[in-house]
This record gives structure tokens, C-alpha cells and sequence, in this order.
């Protein structure tokens, strides 16, 4: 997974003899004109100041150089976000080559490594700067890189409190495989990840003089053979030493013989090359590595010396002889060859070190199957169980001892100490039932504690309005101890399907949340900010489109509780983040903890701004209605508008779901389809004139009160050149909804609901903003 190497181009404003002798190493920047570049990709590239030194991160990206080419000029396209002002604001950058991946991760500081203080001045010519994006070149060296595969930072220095993050942008050209480094762990992902990208940098240089590149470590007076160097110094080198005496290099090659001093020689070929020669003579430094050769001890010998023996592999210079294991490879049927274990991972077996098939005694792998929840087949093989499409529990497993989904109540737990509720005339108690009794009560759970409970769905005779019986269900809410914040996990499941979740008591609004088939278990995480307002739910699914009245076998259910210290994570005051704070602490400054979350990369949510380019209507918040548009749920919205182009759309809303009652959600990776419409001559949508399908927005919360819901702003790279009268917005959510706020009051403006196969209209105009 190299980067293919490109001929040179002189595309930096270079004039033709500068950029004679260019060789271009890397180059994912491309043309002048910016178009190879993604605006609106940006991956985090900083060194941040001391207090977030944890943080420090570099977008890198590796390259072949196998012509041994020195570098001098490395490019990048700089951006930011989270209060980033400009290039005015960074203090530096730092340029490392590394020969690793790993090396990078350890440590951002390469082998070769050169830092240009002070702000860095971007190219004047470069057309994405109104974007954000600099093109900033730096020229040193020159630096001697290694050979074959070599990795690249171009790293800002750039305080986090005064100037936000930065990043390097995206381009099109590359393999899409590069890499984010954080030796100090501050984001989460250990010391690297791998991330789908290509870093807009470039990477020139050219031949350079070899003598400044480094001599080998050993056998420095190996300078010649039959076909050069041969592992041997020997009298071969003594003849070449004192055949090339006196020769001195001209900076275009190094004279044979110059082997010393160490580290790089000097160019010349004299007396310290044969003393070198003489004091390294009859040395030997042919490459060895591992020889295995079966059960036969394994040796550690050169390549040629391995091969003598028909049946040996050699494992290449360097290599450990624990490298050469050998033994037995049992199949899933309980054949048995051997092998080496690379060769027995290729085909999915067991392997057994050292051990012949006599010895292993491989017997059939069987197991339990789960198809479902509720299903499980005995003895069954893995390949077996696949084929049904079935989940292999493990060798040995049987389906008594290993359930598939919900294990059901036992012993040790805690009754919930309230009979399943059936069928009522209005007239009844439920002691835990929350805020859908009156008044509210509520039953408690504690960390480490299991309860076994019921629940149901339920007729209230006579209750409705109009006095006609209604449906209800049973709801199970338990308070815990939370005055000082925590990280929460719960753990559910029952006989039939659930939504469980922790909510907040006063908003009503999930902190996580999920649903459940019948006999399936689910776990959930949170971390929450300090208060006792919060209660683990538990009751019937709604959503699953069937009643389970008591008695019908699909009432009980089990829940477990168990609680941690919440770490320290970003603390919201206002617009502004705070910083990395407890829940307690964070409270005492009257801020808003978002736990699993940091300043370093957390945004607090933004000031509100409304649209300013004279084409949208603003969220009406004096008396806000939001009406659900999303795919799935069957509601899909659409706002009248009339605009000649779109280069870019806003529009307001919150994100929450139904199920027996409304509750906010949260979901980052909520993908949307995005539409622009003519008129089809009877006031509804006509031809599609642009459209983004599954796009994930460009979101940010918006620093309103909004109660239980958090109002955010979703922006999109809509683009249209033909007038455009209509537009849809509408979610694609997987329990989670896209809600649309209005912008007018109710019967001062109207827009277009679709659902059931037909348009009905709305009495409210739809927010939204339009950049023609």
C-alpha cells in the first residue's frame, strides 16, 4: 500500500531552472487551481500548547523512495475549525520523516526532523484561502531520507486557547489509506489509527549528494565484488581501496573506497579507508534470519545456506527463530496435517506447536448454533452453523448452558415488587411507574443490583377522552445515586421486546436509549454530568407492533445496574469550553459536563446567527413546532422556495424519536437525503434539479433553550444552477429522527408534508437558509 511516485512537476511558481532536477516523491496536492483538493475534509494535524500536550497529533501519509532521493521541499494545505482564525495564529511547523509507521507513533519527532519558526506565510496564488485552506511550502535539507518506504509530517504549531484546532485537508488523489498519530493517547485511539484519507501534501526532491548519506552500520569496508558489495570485505576491497586512492567526489557520486569516517565518510578515498578495510578484513556480514526446516531444530543461517535443505523456509534477514513454529493443524472435522501455522491460518484450523497429528488427536469441533434469540441447534461444526446463518457459541457448547439471548431471572435478583399490571377502570397505583403516574413515584436501583420485574401492555377502560377504552403500557423507572456525576452501564432483556434506556426525569430526555426483540439482551453506556434527576426505564416496545397483556408468556424482564467514576471531559459555560472538568467542578461553574468528550476537540455549541443572505426563514423561536421528516418513519417534508442557484443549505432542527411518547436523541452520523426541486406546475415538487443522498451533515449545536431537545444547525453542500423551487430535507434515521423546525407562526406560512403516497400541507413555513 505505497503511494506510486509521479514524474516531477513544476507546479509551486518555481521558474524552469529551479525546478530542473525536481523529483516529485509524493504529491497529493495536485494542480494550481485547487481542484484536486476535498474542501470541507479536514483531519486534526497540531501541536497544541503544553496544557493539551496529551493531544498532540499528526496527520501522516508514507511514500516509496527507492532511487535513495534526498528531500527539500515539503507542502501542505493547511485549515482549522473550533476557533481556528488563520494562519496568522500558528507559530510554527514542524517537518519529520520517519522509517515507520511506528515510529511515528511513538515519538512525532522523526529521524530527520526541522522546525520553521514563526508564522508561516501562505502561497498568494493559491485560490482556496477564501475557503480556509493555506498552501504553505517549506524548503530545507537536504534532508537524507531513506531508502524503500518512508512516512511524512508537516505538523503546525498552534495553541489551542487562542487559535482552535488545526488540520490538514483532503484530496482526491492518493489510496485512500493514511494515518493519524497521537503518541499521547488524548484522543482515545491508542498510539495510531488507520483513517480512509489522502493528506493534501507534497514531497520534493532530488538526487543530492551521496556523501551525505549515511554508511552502513557494519561491514563499512565492504566497498566492492564481482557485482559490488558482497557481505565480504576482503582482498576484493583492499585492490578497490587502493585502485581509487586520492579520488575525490565531485557531489555526484561517492568515490569507491570512501568508507570512512563514520557516519557519512568525507568524499574522499585515503588512508582512513585502508586502515578501515584492513581492521574490518575476513569479516562477514551476510544477511541471516530464521531457518526452520519442520520439526527440526531451527537455525539461524543465511539465505543461501537455509536453502541447501530441500524442505526449509527462510524468514528473511532479521528474523527470530520463534518465528518457525511447526506442529499439527486440526480441522473443524477433525482432520489432521502438518504444517507451518501461516499455512494452517490460511485454512481456518486450530494449530497445535510443535505436536504431531498423532500426538494432537484433533476431534470434530461441535457446538451450540444460535439462529435467533430464542433459537439454538446442538452439534453443530462452525462451517455448519454459518450456513444457517447461525452464531457458533464455541467448541463443547450446548444450548442448556449457553443461551442466546436472554438468560431470564434467577435467584439472586431483586423482585421488582409490583404485580404485572392488567386491564383497569382508571382506578390504580403503580409505585414505579414515574412521570406516567400521578403524582410521579419512582422505585431505585443500586450499582451492582439485577431486578426482575414485568411488563405489559394494558386497556383503561373508559379513560379516552371521548370515553372509549385506551391502551396503555406498564413503565418501570429507578432512580440511582448520581450526586456526583458517573459512568453508567445497563444491562436488559426480557421475554419480550423493550425500550430501555437512563433518562433524565425533568426533560425526559434519553441519555442512551435502545429497544430489544424478544428474549434478546442489550448493554448500554453512559456518562453523565452530577444530579440526582435520572432514572434507568424499562418497559415495552411500542414500536413492535404487538400488545403483551399479562399472561401471555412476555411479561418478565430483567435489568442490571452497574456504576464508575465519571472521568474528567469538557464542561461547557455557554458558548465557551471551560475545560477537561469533573461533573462536580463542571457544575460549580454552572456549565454543562458532556461526558466522553474533551475540550481539545469537543465544540460547545455555537451562538446562534441567523440567515443573513436574504434567502430563507429563520427558527421561529417565540413558539417553536417541529414535525418529524425522515425516510423510515414515512414523513417526508418539503419548503417552497424560489431561488435562481444553491451553492450551500442551512436548515434548523432537533433530533428525537417516538415510541409511545416523545424523547430527544442524539446521532452524530445521522445520514440525510438532500433535494432541489422545480415546480411541477401545480404548486408541488417537480424534476430534480440537485440532490445528495445519505450525506451526513456539517452539524453544530446552537446555544438556544430548547427544554428536553437541543436545537442544531445542519449544513449541506447542496449545489444547484437552475432556479429551484422547492427543497427536502429529511433523515434517514435508525431510532433517531430529524425533526424540522418551523420558521413562521402557525397560519402565517404553509409548507408540504408526503406521507401515504400523497401531499397534504402544513400551516407552518419550514427554517432554512439558502448561499445562491
Amino acid at each position: 500500500m505505497f503511494k506510486t511516485l509521479t514524474p516531477a512537476l513544476c507546479v509551486l511558481g518555481l521558474t524552469a531552472g529551479a525546478c530542473a532536477g525536481t523529483v516529485t516523491l509524493l504529491d497529493q496536492i495536485g494542480t494550481p487551481d485547487g481542484n484536486d483538493i476535498l474542501v470541507g475534509n479536514m483531519y486534526a494535524n497540531q501541536y497544541f500548547e503544553a496544557a493539551y500536550s496529551q493531544y498532540d497529533v499528526a496527520t501522516v501519509d508514507d511514500f516509496m523512495n527507492n532511487d535513495a532521493n534526498s528531500a527539500n521541499t515539503v507542502s501542505a494545505v493547511i485549515g482549522g475549525w473550533n476557533g481556528y482564525a488563520g494562519i496568522s495564529g500558528v507559530q510554527g511547523v514542524q517537518i519529520n520523516f520517519y522509517n515507520t509507521l511506528e515510529e511515528a507513533a511513538e515519538n512525532l519527532v522523526g529521524y530527520i526532523s526541522e522546525d520553521f519558526p514563526g508564522t508561516p506565510e501562505g502561497d498568494p496564488d493559491w485560490p482556496l484561502t477564501g475557503d480556509g485552506l493555506e498552501l504553505l511550502t517549506m524548503t530545507g535539507g537536504p534532508w537524507a531520507v531513506g531508502i524503500d518506504r518512508q512516512t511524512i509530517s508537516f505538523i503546525p504549531i498552534n495553541e489551542f486557547g487562542s487559535n482552535g484546532q488545526t488540520g490538514m485537508a483532503g484530496s482526491v488523489i492518493g489510496d485512500n489509506i493514511a494515518w493519524q498519530v497521537n503518541p499521547g493517547g488524548g484522543f482515545g485511539f491508542g498510539p495510531w489509527q488507520e483513517v480512509a484519507a489522502n493528506p493534501a501534501i507534497r514531497v520534493l526532491g532530488g538526487a543530492g549528494n551521496p556523501c551525505d548519506s549515511a554508511l552502513p552500520a557494519e561491514c563499512t569496508g565492504d566497498v566492492a565484488g564481482s557485482n559490488g558489495p558482497d557481505h565480504l570485505v576482503n582482498v576484493d576491497d583492499l585492490l578497490a581501496v587502493i585502485g581509487h586512492f586520492g579520488e575525490v567526489g565531485d557531489g555526484t557520486y561517492r568515490p569507491i573506497g570512501d568508507c570512512a569516517p563514520m557516519p557519512t565518510g568525507d568524499c574522499l578515498v585515503n588512508v582512513d579507508d585502508v586502515l578501515t578495510v584492513i581492521g574490518q578484513f575476513g569479516d562477514d556480514c551476510t544477511p541471516t534470519g530464521a531457518c526452520c526446516n519442520g520439526f527440526s531444530p531451527c537455525t539461524v543461517v543465511s539465505e543461501a545456506d537455509c536453502l541447501d535443505s530441500p524442505d526449509a523456509i527462510w524468514l528473511g534477514e532479521g528474523a527470530a527463530c520463534d518465528e518457525c513454529a511447526y506442529g499439527a493443524c486440526c480441522t473443524e472435522s477433525g482432520a489432521c496435517s502438518e504444517g507451518y501455522e501461516s499455512a494452517c491460518a490460511d485454512t481456518g484450523g486450530t494449530f497445535h506447536a510443535s505436536t504431531d497429528c498423532a500426538t494432537a488427536d484433533c476431534q470434530p469441533v461441535t457446538g451450540a448454533c444460535c439462529l435467533d434469540a430464542q433459537t439454538c441447534l446442538d452439534n453443530l461444526t462452525p462451517s455448519d452453523c454459518a450456513s444457517f446463518a447461525g452464531d457458533f457459541v464455541g467448541d463443547g457448547s450446548d444450548c442448556t448452558d449457553a443461551p442466546c439471548g436472554w438468560p431470564g431471572c434467577s435467584s439472586g435478583d431483586t423482585a421488582e415488587g409490583v404485580p404485572c399490571q392488567g386491564d383497569t377502570d382508571g382506578n390504580f397505583e403503580d409505585p414505579n411507574g414515574g412521570t406516567n403516574s400521578d403524582p410521579p413515584s419512582f422505585g431505585s436501583i443500586s450499582d451492582g443490583e439485577t431486578i426482575c420485574g414485568f411488563m405489559s401492555t394494558f386497556t383503561c377502560i373508559g379513560c379516552g377522552d371521548d370515553g372509549s377504552d385506551v391502551t396503555y403500557r406498564d413503565t418501570d423507572w429507578y432512580t440511582f445515586e448520581n450526586a456526583a456525576g458517573g459512568t453508567y452501564t445497563i444491562r436488559a432483556g426480557g421475554q419480550g421486546p423493550l425500550l430501555v434506556g437512563i433518562i433524565q426525569i425533568s426533560t425526559a430526555s434519553w441519555e442512551v436509549v435502545a429497544t430489544t426483540e424478544a428474549y434478546a439482551q442489550v448493554e448500554l453506556t453512559a456518562t453523565i454530568g452530577a444530579g440526582d434527576d435520572y432514572a434507568v426505564f424499562i418497559a415495552h416496545d411500542f414500536n413492535a407492533g404487538y400488545d403483551v397483556p399479562c399472561g401471555g408468556g412476555q411479561n418478565e424482564y430483567t435489568v442490571s445496574f452497574y456504576g464508575d467514576a465519571a472521568p474528567d471531559s469538557a464542561c461547557c459555560v455557554g458558548t465557551d469550553c471551560a475545560g477537561d472538568l469533573s461533573p462536580i467542578d463542571c457544575d460549580a461553574l454552572g456549565g454543562t459536563y458532556v461526558g466522553d468528550e474533551s475540550c481539545a476537540t469537543y465544540l460547545c455549541p455555537e451562538a446562534y446567527a441567523p440567515c443573513d443572505t436574504g434567502i430563507g426563514h429563520d427558527p421561529f423561536l417565540a413558539g417553536w413546532w417541529a414535525g418529524t421528516s425522515d425516510n423510515g418513519a414515512g414523513y417526508v417534508r418539503f419548503e417552497n422556495v424560489d431561488t435562481a442557484s444553491i451553492s450551500s443549505l442551512r436548515v434548523w432542527g432537533i433530533q428525537a424519536w417516538y415510541s409511545g411518547g416523545w424523547s430527544a436523541c442524539v446521532d452524530p452520523q445521522m445520514q440525510f437525503d438532500v433535494t432541489a426541486f422545480s415546480d411541477d406546475g401545480t404548486g408541488q415538487p417537480g424534476d430534480i434539479n440537485a440532490q445528495l443522498l445519505d450525506v451526513i451533515a456539517d452539524v453544530a449545536a446552537v446555544d438556544v433553550d430548547f427544554g428536553a431537545y437541543t436545537l442544531s444547525r445542519f449544513d449541506f453542500d447542496l449545489v444547484s444552477t437552475v432556479p429551484t423551487r422547492w427543497i427536502s430535507v429529511a433523515s434517514n434515521g435508525n431510532g433517531c429522527w430529524f425533526l424540522w423546525i418551523n420558521g413562521s407562526a402557525e397560519n402565517e406560512g404553509t409548507s408540504l408534508l408526503f406521507s401515504g403516497g400523497a401531499y397534504s400541507e402544513v400551516p407552518y413555513d419550514l427554517s432554512y437558509c439558502i448561499t445562491p
